[in-house]
C-alpha cells in the first residue's frame, strides 16, 4: 500500500483545572511515499501528542479542535471509530518508544504479531503464523521461527523493538510513525534499529515520520521539522538543516548536539513556556533567545523563506517597505 501523510493546521488542546490550552497549534507537515521527515524538539513540545493525534489515540483530556490529518487522501479525523480501527495499524503503523511496555508480558511475541496479521491482513491459523514469522524475519529477528513462542522478557531490547516493527507492518501500511523508537536502546543497537527502519522505508515505499531527539539521524531524513511549544518553528531539507539551522531555537539544539566529550555542553537558558503561556501574542522562544528583538515580544512571527528552509523568526522577515 502506498500513501502519503498530510497534516494541515492541526490544533490540539489539553484541558486542566486551570482551563483549556493548545498543546499543538496549527501544525502542518507532509510526508510523501518513500520519503522521510524527522520531527525534533525538546520533551514536552508536543511531538508524541502529534503522533497520538494522527492515530486518534489522544488522552481523555486532549481533543482536536481544528485541522485535518489525511492518509492517502482520506481525512482520518472525520472517520467513525470503527472505520479508524481498520486504518489504525492498517493504513498507518506506529512504533512505540518502549516495546516492553507495549507488548503483553504474558503472551508470546509471535502471537502478538500474528494477532495484528489477523486483524489487518485477514489471515488466520497457520497462515497468520507463517505471515508473522515472515515479518519477524524481514525485521531481522534472529531465528524468528524459534523465537515465535518466546515471551517478551526473553528477548533483548533490540529484539523486542524488531517485534514491534513487525507488528506495525502487519497491515502493510503506507505510513509509518516511529516515535523515539530507540529511546531505550544503547547506541550500537539504536543504530541497527534505525538502519532497519530506513531500509524498510525504502523497500516498502513508506512515508516515514521519525520523531527523535537525535539531530544527526534527523538530518539524514529528507526533511526536518522543528517543534517548539506546540508550533513548527523551522522546516528544511535534512542536509541543509545539518549545515545551517535557521531558527535560533534550532541552532541552539544543534549546538548542544554537536558538543564533544572535551567541550562544555551548551545549555539553552530558561524553560519552555507553560501551556497557559503559549497563546500569548509573542514568539514563544523570545524569553530564551539570545537574538531577541522588541518585535519578538509583541507579536507572533509567521513563516519566512530562508533559502531552502522556512523559519518562524523575525530575523528572517523581509525589510519593511
Amino acid at each position: 500500500m502506498t500513501a502519503s501523510l498530510s497534516v494541515r493546521d492541526l490544533t490540539v488542546v489539553l484541558a486542566s483545572a486551570a482551563g483549556t490550552h493548545p498543546v499543538l497549534d496549527a501544525v502542518s507537515l507532509e510526508v510523501d511515499p518513500g520519503r522521510s521527515r524527522a520531527l525534533v524538539g525538546e520533551s514536552g513540545g508536543g511531538k508524541t501528542m502529534l503522533a497520538r493525534a494522527v492515530m486518534r489515540l489522544l488522552p481523555p483530556a486532549a481533543a482536536v479542535v481544528s485541522g485535518e490529518v489525511r492518509v492517502g487522501g482520506i481525512d482520518l479525523l472525520r472517520l467513525s471509530e470503527s472505520e479508524m480501527e481498520r486504518r489504525r495499524g492498517g493504513a498507518v503503523g506506529l512504533v512505540f518508544q518502549e516495546p516492553l511496555a507495549a507488548l503483553d508480558p504474558v503472551r508470546s511475541v509471535g502471537s502478538q504479531v500474528a494477532e495484528a496479521v489477523r486483524r489487518h491482513a485477514g489471515l488466520d491459523g497457520r497462515a497468520a503464523r507463517r505471515r508473522a514469522i515472515a515479518l519477524l524475519e524481514e525485521t531481522g529477528l534472529p531465528q524468528a521461527a524459534r523465537r515465535f513462542d518466546d515471551p517478551p522478557h526473553a528477548l533483548s531490547g533490540g529484539m523486542r523493538q524488531r517485534v514491534m516493527i513487525a507488528a506495525a507492518l502487519a497491515g502493510d501500511p503506507g505510513v509509518l510513525i516511529a516515535d523515539e523508537p530507540t529511546a531505550s536502546l544503547d547506541p550500537p543497537l539504536a543504530a541497527q534499529v534505525l538502519d532497519l527502519i530506513d531500509r524498510l522505508r525504502r523497500e516498502r515505499g513508506l512515508a516515514l515520520l521519525h520523531i527523535t531527539h537525535d539531530l544527526r539521524r534527523a538530518s539524514e531524513c529528507d526533511r526536518v521539522s522543528v517543534l517548539y511549544a506546540g508550533r513548527i518553528v523551522e522546516e528544511a531539507p535534512g542536509k541543509d538543516f545539518a549545515r545551517a539551522p535557521r531558527h535560533p531555537y534550532a541552532a541552539a539544539l544543534a549546538a548542544s548536539a554537536a558538543a564533544g566529550p572535551d567541550r562544555r555542553l551548551p545549555v539553552i537558558p530558561g524553560e519552555p513556556p507553560a501551556l497557559a503561556e503559549r497563546s500569548a501574542p509573542r514568539c514563544a522562544f523570545a524569553p530564551r533567545c539570545a537574538q531577541v528583538i522588541p518585535r519578538c515580544r509583541a507579536e507572533s512571527p509567521g513563516f519566512y523563506a530562508v533559502g531552502t528552509a522556512r523559519a518562524r523568526c523575525f530575523l528572517h522577515a523581509p525589510p519593511a517597505a
